[in-house]
Parts: C-alpha cells; sequence; structure tokens
C-alpha cells in the first residue's frame, strides 16, 4: 500500500515538475489552438445532447424523492420506462409495492385540471402521506393538492395565505402551515393558532 502510495506521489511530482522546466502552461496550450480547431455551434450541440435533459429518458430505474416514514417504510420516486413511478418499500417485510395507483391518480388529476396526464408522468416530484395514510398531499403547477387513495378523489387545498402564493411549510393534513419569516401557524381557514 505504502509503495504504491509513494510511487502515485512520485508521478505526480515528475509531471508537475516536467511542466515547470518545460515552461509548459494551459494558458500556452489554449493560444496554441489553430483556428481550424476552435469550438463550433455543432460542438455545443453536441455537448448539449448529454445534458440531463436529452439523457434521462435513456436511464431507468434510477432513484430519487427518497423519505423515509415514521414507521420505518421508505417512498421513493423511480425512473421506469415512459417517466416515473412511486414505490412504497418496507424493509422490516423486504416488500416493495408501488405506492397508489398511478392510473386513477393521473385520471382524478386530470378531471380536475382539465389537462391530459400521463400516470407515467405525473406533474410532482415528491408527496407526503396524510396522517393518517389515506391521501397523498403534493405541489403542482405551485398549486397544493390532496387525493385521497380509497376513492381516487383530487382536490386542491389551501394553504392559508389567501394570495395562492405558498411561502411556507405544509402540515401532513393539508390542515395547517407555518409561514416564513414571522413562522405563524394558520388553519385552513386562515386562523392563527
Amino acid at each position: 500500500m505504502f509503495s504504491r502510495l509513494f510511487s502515485n506521489r512520485i508521478s505526480v511530482v515528475f509531471v508537475v515538475l516536467a511542466g515547470v522546466l518545460t515552461g509548459f502552461t494551459a494558458t500556452d496550450q489554449l493560444k496554441q489552438v489553430p483556428a481550424d480547431e476552435a469550438v463550433t455551434a455543432n460542438d455545443y450541440k453536441r455537448a448539449e445532447s448529454f445534458l440531463f435533459q436529452h439523457t434521462n429518458p435513456l436511464e431507468y430505474y434510477t432513484v430519487s424523492a427518497q423519505t423515509w416514514l415514521d414507521d420505518g417504510r421508505l417512498v421513493y420516486r423511480k425512473s421506469v420506462k415512459g417517466g416515473f413511478k412511486f414505490v412504497l418499500a418496507d424493509p422490516a417485510a423486504r416488500e416493495k409495492t408501488p405506492a397508489f395507483n398511478h392510473e386513477r391518480i393521473a385520471s382524478a388529476l386530470a378531471g380536475l385540471t382539465g389537462e391530459e396526464i400521463e400516470s407515467g408522468n405525473l406533474p410532482f416530484r415528491s408527496f407526503d402521506f396524510s396522517d393518517d395514510g389515506r391521501s397523498i398531499l403534493f405541489t403542482a403547477d405551485d398549486i397544493h393538492y390532496k387525493c385521497v387513495l380509497i376513492a381516487y378523489r383530487c382536490e386542491e387545498i389551501n394553504t392559508g395565505n389567501g394570495d395562492g402564493s405558498f411561502n411556507g411549510t405544509l402540515s401532513p393534513d393539508g390542515t395547517k402551515a407555518a409561514f416564513y419569516p414571522r413562522l405563524q401557524l394558520m388553519d385552513s381557514k386562515h386562523r392563527n393558532r
């Protein structure tokens, strides 16, 4: 181990010393780029094709938005062919199931918003379960929603500040919100608590 580490350090020192002795710097190399090898618009387009928004549809089974629940279960978002799915994992029972019926949530949201919503591309990246676990709460396009999982009925919920904006934290059951900077706690009828 020591000999390998020592050998790597000697290699680095040698390369740095060689660069110093020859007077070679990175700016010298930039000056030596011929005009016919300059970066073109096509080079930028090719580089852009490797960015997240272009490669994401090609990646499957990546995990994001992990949230541990109080009961020890884990909820996460997983990329799948055609979009994303939310998964509920129970490590104690060694089980994974869909967190909810994605098709029914998409249908309920489409009925509420009048927009076409695909089950693999729900308009939210994360959600919370209500205290009783029978509903999910999420924000999509700056609107807060609550969807009851038994009936798969969704509704907009009021965050408590009256102007449609939201600058605080919504309680899991959707009835209270803490607002910044004064950190006021209000219920859904705009009453201070």
